[in-house]
């Protein structure tokens, strides 16, 4: 994984797959796509959608290079993509507010990234939501 011009489908705001495998973009955690977010109106929205979208328009019909790190458990591979424009895919997503750092695995301006979205109230952070991991461990209770 890793090779430039790869058939590639996203799944949700963190995940696609290229040549058919299954990938997560590592380091970030996007909203699910079932998840909707409250917006500042207080009126909610379908940020899980908008997630999704954002990714693929970050990924674009252009070229992106993968690296892949690791595997997680569900076996799909840990990987740092970059498009054509050579950005950073997740400090992308990061800075336009549509994810959130798991620093724990972050690359450097991670963390920043996401500040930077918050500060200017960007993408899930124009109101309020449930971190998507906690989203997910709600959903599984239910």
């Amino acid at each position: 994984m890793g090779g430039a011009g790869e058939a590639v489908r996203i799944v949700d705001g963190d995940s696609l797959t290229i040549d058919g495998r299954a990938a997560r973009l590592i380091g970030i955690d996007a909203p699910e796509l079932r998840q909707n977010c409250t917006g500042a109106d207080g009126a909610a929205w379908p940020c899980g959608r908008e997630a999704q979208a954002a990714l693929g328009r970050l990924v674009g019909s252009g070229p992106i290079t993968c690296e892949s790190r690791a595997q997680d458990r569900y076996r799909r591979a840990l990987v740092r993509c970059r498009n054509g424009e050579d950005r950073d895919i997740g400090k992308a997503m990061l800075r336009q507010g549509w994810a959130v750092a798991l620093p724990r695995y972050a690359s450097p301006g991670y963390e920043l990234a996401e500040s930077a979205a918050q500060a200017a109230a960007r993408g899930v952070w124009r109101g309020d939501f449930t971190r998507p991991a906690e989203w997910r461990a709600a959903q599984s209770r239910d």
